[in-house]
């Protein structure tokens, strides 16, 4: 079972007399424990449509018959029933990094350690480690695999730092330091290097992913939009994509969750 998009089993047929067609009802499974009056995306047959969390909530795993609305087309304007944002836009642009304050944990992830923020919301858009759509559930090992992939970056830069530098008195009792140069200050030179690319490579791939998922049209540069800001732009770009996909007007956010968001708030990403 997968979050926030799931298979929708069918329990009722629709009648062939077009005069007297009762809704398709189908059985969909709780992500997780929801109050009432929650929406979610779920899918059946390949269209996602809107659920709203019956009288009395759900709980994780179980299962509830609701009717099978199809959304309208593509090519219109529409607002996703819930905390959805508007299809065929940004919320907001992409200097607006301090709309919620200094300290809202968006803007403190990606100042402090970004590739936190980018794991929370690659999870969010069900990609992988490697930016690529999800549909096996890998994405909901992406953010614990990056946390992983940092300390294993930073735990190797400090083990082949250390007795690289040092540090001795001259015949005056001056401190000399010195840096050695031999082959560990080469091999941490081109893990950072390497890393540092893998990030803007992932953030790329995550603004281009949500331009598709809200089918934002790009606006400049040929074709080039996402590979620019991702690499001329990227806290900028990390903090919008943060806040497109997610209601933080009124869903409180968290540092170091999954999603960035509490368990008990689902993202608004399907």
């Amino acid at each position: 079972m997968a979050e926030y998009r799931y298979g929708a089993v069918p329990t009722v047929e629709i009648s062939q007399d077009v005069t007297s067609i009762p809704p398709l009802m189908v059985e969909v499974t709780a992500p997780m424990t929801l109050d009432s009056g929650y929406h979610f995306n779920a899918s059946y047959n390949g269209v996602v449509f809107s659920v709203t969390v019956p009288v009395g909530g759900i709980k994780a795993g179980e299962k509830f018959v609701v009717p099978f609305v199809a959304p309208p087309p593509e090519n219109t304007m529409m607002l996703i029933p819930g905390d959805s944002p508007p299809l065929g836009k940004w919320k907001d642009g992409l200097c607006s990094c301090c709309k919620f304050g200094l300290c809202h944990p968006s803007l403190c992830n990606v100042l402090v350690c970004p590739q936190i923020l980018l794991a929370q919301v690659m999870t969010r858009l069900k990609l992988d480690i490697l930016g690529r759509r999800s549909f096996d559930g890998s994405y909901l090992n992406t953010f614990g695999t990056m946390v992983l992939i940092l300390l294993s970056v930073f735990g190797v830069c400090v083990f082949l730092n250390m007795g690289s530098v040092h540090s001795d008195f001259d015949e005056n009792g001056n401190l000399i330091v010195t840096t050695d140069t031999t082959w560990k200050s080469s091999i941490v030179n081109f893990i950072t290097t390497f890393f540092l690319i893998f990030t803007l490579y992932l953030i790329v791939m995550v603004r281009r992913a949500t331009r598709q998922r809200y089918r934002i049209p790009e606006e400049a540069c040929g074709g080039a939009e996402d590979i620019l800001c991702g690499v001329l732009c990227g806290c900028c770009t990390l903090t919008q994509v943060a806040r497109q996909t997610a209601n933080y007007e009124e869903r409180r956010p968290v540092c170091c969750s999954p999603t960035g968001m509490r368990s008990t708030v689902p993202p608004i990403v399907v």
